[in-house]
């Protein structure tokens, strides 16, 4: 049994509570119902209880994860504790003493021998045939830091995704979605519930051919990122443009485990950016006109040119010129004018 303990792959510690229990029953006898409340009034009496504990042994595994040398730091009494979350750890182990249970699982942080803090998952059994005095106590630790913090970063990448501006769609390899995020319900009206286990078609405005489907598809099962503009049917039935990156991701096995497409509707920007060049064609046009006044002096030779200058720029199958006094009573049509 010595041998097992010592060598054990996780962290073994044998201790007595049988001190800690004759407390308790003395507490508990007195009428004291409420452990919480009673050691939040008397807090010198939890630590009295803590070192009360008496650690008969602790194994190679223990001294691993604590980055100690020796187990003279912890023997015969426990470590004081450096952490406010060790003493609710101890506080929960003393409540499933005076309920008279045989096992109980905490988490705490402890602080290793070289300064840092670890999380550490623990479960307190009281060995068989010791459940009245608590004479014989295992307690099997374990370091969960490394799981603890991946979990942390896991929560803070979907705290971030959530709350990005843009909308993020993940799909599986077949391009089904798995999820999204509300900035995806804002631009597409289809919510989480509405878009999990479809397909991003549902969104498909039929103003753009199959080949360029098929492209975007063979791009993206290549293992290359797709960058394009879209123009996709919102649910309630507008068509919005919107600009798409498209990204595989590899999984452990080498192959293509998801695609994540991050989109932004363009709309606006596509329609002043249609305006604005608009505008710099009219100008454009508006100058040359204005040349053409110092240029030819005979202004039928004028209308004419600055007709095909205006109809090829803006209306090049339907415009003309109409010729009107100041007044804005008809004089009479240009040779130009086809309506």
């Amino acid at each position: 049994y010595r041998d097992l303990f010592e060598h054990a792959p996780i962290g073994l510690w044998q201790e007595d509570f049988s001190a800690v229990k004759r407390r308790i029953d003395e507490l508990l006898a007195a009428g004291v119902t409420n452990l919480a409340a009673y050691f939040h009034q008397h807090a010198d009496e939890l630590m009295a209880l803590w070192n009360l504990v008496r650690v008969v042994n602790i194994n190679q595994a223990s001294l691993h994860m604590l980055h100690a040398q020796s187990k003279e730091p912890f023997i015969p009494r426990l470590h004081p504790p450096q952490h406010e979350s060790q003493l609710q750890s101890f506080l929960a182990q003393l409540e499933a003493l005076a309920q008279g249970r045989s096992h109980v699982d905490t988490t705490f942080m402890a602080r290793r021998m070289n300064g840092e803090l670890a999380h550490i998952n623990m479960r307190l059994s009281i060995s068989p045939g010791h459940q009245q005095d608590a004479s014989n106590v295992l307690v099997a630790i374990s370091d969960v830091s490394d799981l603890r913090h991946a979990s942390d970063l896991i929560h803070l990448q979907s705290t971030a995704l959530s709350a990005a501006a843009n909308a993020i769609v993940i799909t599986d390899h077949k391009g089904v979605i798995q999820w999204v995020n509300p900035a995806f319900t804002r631009l597409t009206g289809y919510t989480l519930a509405e878009a999990t286990g479809a397909t991003p078609k549902i969104l498909r405005s039929g103003r753009h051919p199959d080949e360029f489907y098929a492209d975007l598809w063979q791009t993206i099962t290549a293992g290359k990122v797709w960058r394009g503009v879209i123009q996709n049917r919102h649910k309630d039935d507008h068509i919005y443009l919107e600009e798409q990156t498209i990204t595989p991701v590899i999984g452990s096995d080498g192959q293509i485990s998801h695609y994540i497409a991050i989109k932004q509707d363009i709309t606006a920007q596509m329609r002043t950016e249609d305006s604005l060049k608009r505008q710099l064609n009219e100008l454009q046009v508006l100058q040359t006109i204005a040349t053409l006044g110092t240029e030819i002096p005979d202004e039928d030779a004028i209308i004419q040119q600055a007709t095909q200058v205006i109809g090829n720029t803006f209306y090049p199958d339907h415009f003309g010129v109409m010729l009107l006094e100041q007044n804005g009573r008809f004089l009479r049509p240009h040779s130009s004018y086809q309506g």
